[in-house]
């Protein structure tokens, strides 16, 4: 049977430049790979294929290569190519093992624009913001961007000599106010042929579609990065062509490079396993790498390293300590960190006083967590009973849903509300999901959302979104006339639960939101989670270790009359295994309950399927896909199920912490 030919092509440049070793595990089915499903939902829920779709609607005249085969749609390309004048979207090119496919070719005589389509937010009133402050560089946000087009330059000047390569970057632009309701509905992401593409379902007009996108000429940021040594990662050094070949090489050949990792991703690497995967026999590519850079055996794979320090290191950095052979945090020193030497009585959300108690646990073998009941009573003593727990589930499309709305701005579908009673009582109180995708939301959201939390009680949100998405509406609906008579009332209602500002600037309503995450990083740290703070690490750790919240929750009460719940019925959180606990949202039910529409679960089967609406990215293509107008009643009504049990499980996960904190305390 005849191998077929391995190309390096851009999606894989890009990811070799973060990593040469991530082209060695990428596309191999023995390596666990955290970004399978991630790649997905950013292609749904952020609206890169959308915004693919919309591209083509720019040019009526443009001919699609639609073929897979890369050799046919080389040829179909070339074909195409002999005409004076044409718009060709994704033509193939190739050149020596390299191969793209542009999202726009435009051709006219020698001239040929090459147009990379990105789902990314322009500011064309800004000016150019692709360089640094200072103008030394390209600003590290946009370099993947640039680099992907200059490596599309570099393939297309070498296979169609003689013309004048101009590349470009076709980005959504920010400033566009949508004049119609419901645009973003008309795009339906469908799969066929076991791929997913956008189809139409109603009519788009060519000037919106142009009036939307932006084409921004990027000759001179192309050529930045094509003629200056790479500035970052593990290629740091190296020409940009000295790049491509290495890359090229390991990649045709099948084989892993070898190199530092000084500057490596590792800390953030897709490449690694969850105790689950590992179970079932996937590799940890990442653990593969620095057994065989510091010649680690399975138990030092285990222990403590800096790449799992909280934060950022400045002095000394990561890549000094690795340099310098320091990799296991017993190795290290913690007056190496300055911080305070009294580590308890800090306030421990300082990222330096966090790094230095990961080494003084790992260094005493520590590993129970750490809670600061005095610190906490101070917070306390000012809080009103009783307690209310909120969350919201929102969404940015990159093309608005409703008229009036700017790509990329805030959806509120969706709230849950728990209460935590004096007397220990706990009760789902409320929720919140749109009705009807295809209305303005958010006044039926406030109006929803205040009545639920009434006027007595303290409120806590988990980290600033709350806080953030409440001052977005009320900034909203001052900027429209929306002519509703209580807008004003609902305007002064936010700016009171809600701070604003920054520094010295900054404005607190007078019953401003309790920001939750904010106290546990001030009074908490376990060296289990690396000192993270995201609710659902928390939430794990706090049941690991509460005797309170297993014994409470160790039995089938939840969503009975002495713990009302709307989602649930007689349901057990606490739930030991053979290994430790199963992690509650573990036991949230599968996306797909019925029969109809494409189970997200099928993209990586090692993962089980109540994974696929366990986190945010997950929540908000349920929601857009309830919004579709091809969606089914069956697949809207099993997607709400989903959505409403999940966002129920964000708040009771901040009660269930604040229970805990009590008993402690």
């Amino acid at each position: 049977m005849t191998r077929r030919p391995r190309w390096l092509t851009k999606s894989r440049f890009v990811l070799g430049m973060e990593c040469p070793t991530k082209l060695f595990y990428q596309g191999k089915e023995a390596y666990a790979n955290q970004k399978l499903d991630d790649e997905f939902l950013e292609a749904l829920a952020g609206g890169g294929m959308q915004i693919g779709k919309l591209a083509t609607l720019c040019d009526p005249e443009g001919i699609e290569v639609e073929t897979l085969d890369h050799e046919r749609a080389l040829a179909e390309t070339a074909e195409l190519l002999e005409r004076d004048e044409v718009t060709i979207f994704e033509a193939a090119l190739a050149h020596e093992g390299l191969f793209v496919r542009a999202d726009v070719l435009r051709k006219k005589g020698n001239r040929i624009e090459l147009i990379e389509v990105k789902a990314k937010a322009w500011d064309k009133e800004s000016g150019r913001i692709f360089t640094t402050r200072r103008g030394r560089g390209i600003d590290s946000k946009w370099r993947p961007y640039i680099r992907d087009v200059a490596f599309q330059t570099h393939v297309a000047e070498r296979a169609l000599e003689g013309h004048d390569i101009v590349p470009s970057l076709l980005l959504v632009d920010k400033t566009f106010y949508c004049p119609e309701d419901q645009v973003n509905q008309r795009f339906l992401l469908v799969e066929k042929n076991g791929r997913k593409h956008v189809e139409l379902v109603g009519p788009i007009d060519t000037e919106l579609a142009r009036s939307l996108l932006v084409t921004v000429d990027v000759t001179e940021e192309v050529e930045h990065v094509r003629s200056e040594p790479v500035s970052d990662g593990p290629l740091e050094g190296r020409s940009f062509d000295q790049s491509i070949a290495m890359l090229r090489d390991h990649y045709i050949h099948d084989t892993r490079p070898e190199h530092s990792l000084e500057n490596a991703p590792c800390r953030a690497c897709e490449f690694r396993t969850t105790e689950m995967q590992r179970d079932r026999g996937k590799l940890d590519g990442r653990w593969e790498c620095w057994a065989r850079a510091f010649g680690w055996e399975e138990a030092d794979l285990q222990e403590p390293n800096v790449f799992d320090l909280s934060g950022r290191l400045t002095s000394p950095t990561r890549s000094e300590l690795i340099r310098s052979g320091q990799m296991k945090l017993v190795d290290l020193d913690p007056d190496m960190f300055h911080g305070p030497v009294d580590l308890l009585k800090a306030a421990l959300q300082r990222p330096i006083v966090r790094q230095r108690l990961q080494i003084e646990a790992a260094r005493n073998e520590r590993t129970g967590p750490i809670f600061l009941p005095h610190g906490f009573r101070s917070h306390a003593d000012p809080w009103e009973w009783p307690l209310h727990f909120i969350d919201f589930e929102t969404c940015t499309p990159a093309i608005p849903l409703h008229a009036g709305m700017r790509p990329y701005e805030t959806i509120a579908f969706q709230f849950s509300h728990h209460i935590l009673h004096e007397d220990g009582r706990v009760e789902h109180h409320s929720e919140w999901l749109n009705p009807d995708p295809g209305v303005y939301p958010h006044f039926a959201f406030l109006r929803n959302l205040r009545q639920s939390l009434g006027e007595s009680g303290t409120i806590f949100r988990w980290a600033p979104h709350e806080n953030t998405v409440l001052n977005h509406i009320a900034d909203q609906i001052e900027r429209d006339d929306h002519g509703e008579p209580d807008a004003a009332e609902l305007i002064e209602w936010i700016r009171q639960r809600t701070q604003r500002g920054h520094g010295k600037d900054r404005v607190f309503g007078e019953k401003n939101m309790v920001d939750q995450r904010q106290l546990a990083m001030e009074l908490t740290f376990d060296p289990a989670i690396q000192g993270l703070t995201g609710i659902k690490r928390v939430l794990l750790s706090t049941i690991r270790h509460s005797e309170h919240l297993q014994d409470l929750y160790g039995k089938p009460v939840y969503g009975t009359a002495a713990m009302p719940s709307r989602n649930f019925e007689a349901f057990q959180w606490f739930q030991p295994t053979e290994h430790g606990i199963r992690d509650p949202y573990e036991l949230l039910p599968p996306i797909t309950l019925g029969p109809d529409g494409p189970d997200i679960a099928h993209l990586d089967e090692e993962f089980e399927p109540a994974d696929q609406l366990k986190n945010g990215g997950a929540a908000m293509s349920a929601y857009l896909e309830i919004a579709a107008p091809g969606t089914t009643e069956t697949r809207r009504a099993n997607l709400r199920v989903a959505l409403l049990k999940y966002c129920e499980l964000d708040t009771l996960a901040m009660v269930m912490i604040m229970q805990d904190w009590l008993t402690r305390s």
